[in-house]
């Protein structure tokens, strides 16, 4: 008998032991909620989606707890995501977010996630940050640094003669004012009382 333990206890140290239940299946013995982006790269200006994934133990609630911002993504929207799996231990949300900053590399910021669980406790979880990469809404053929669809103001010059046209319709509008005021003050004089 002291043989057959002996026997296996290298199998069992090696991991080759007659395998349990799955791990899925056992409730996690402490939650965490993970995030990452769901498609890259993502175009300057469009909306991705950051899928939020929670691992908590069976009847617990979770829901993440957001604000108009998400550092310096807007948020647009959430929803459930629907599940692969009738796991009681995982929720899944799918946070709809706006990429409104410049080209690179970038971090969308931890996601506080509640949850309760099934005795009524409330916790509070918080994800990494998860790594987002932003890339230039410009055709592929676009030169680095030269932007052919944007220019600047253009400067709008007036001709030397239409400046001295306006000034020349200003002074005949001046003295036809000051001929009809001098007409009229002259008729109010010469009135029969």
């Amino acid at each position: 008998m002291v043989r057959l333990l002996l026997a296996a206890v290298p199998a069992l140290l090696a991991g080759q032991a007659t395998p349990g239940p799955p791990a899925r299946a056992v409730a996690p013995a402490v939650a965490r909620a993970v995030a990452h982006v769901a498609a890259e790269p993502v175009e300057v200006g469009a909306a991705f989606e950051l899928e939020v994934r929670v691992d908590h133990p069976v009847g617990a609630e979770a829901a993440p707890a957001l604000e108009e911002a998400l550092g310096p993504f807007r948020v647009l929207g959430v929803e459930p995501a629907a599940p692969e799996d009738a796991d009681p231990t995982t929720s899944r949300f799918l946070i709809r977010l706006g990429a409104f900053v410049l080209p690179g590399d970038h971090l969308a910021p931890a996601v506080p996630v509640g949850l309760r669980l099934s005795d009524g406790e409330l916790m509070m979880l918080e994800t990494q940050p998860a790594p987002v990469r932003i890339v230039s809404s410009l055709p592929a053929d676009a030169e680095a640094g030269d932007i052919h669809d944007i220019r600047g103001p253009f400067e709008v010059r007036v001709p030397p003669r239409w400046g001295r046209i306006a000034l020349a319709g200003l002074v005949a509008l001046a003295l036809a004012a000051a001929v009809w005021l001098w007409r009229r003050r002259r008729a109010a004089r010469e009135a029969p009382a």
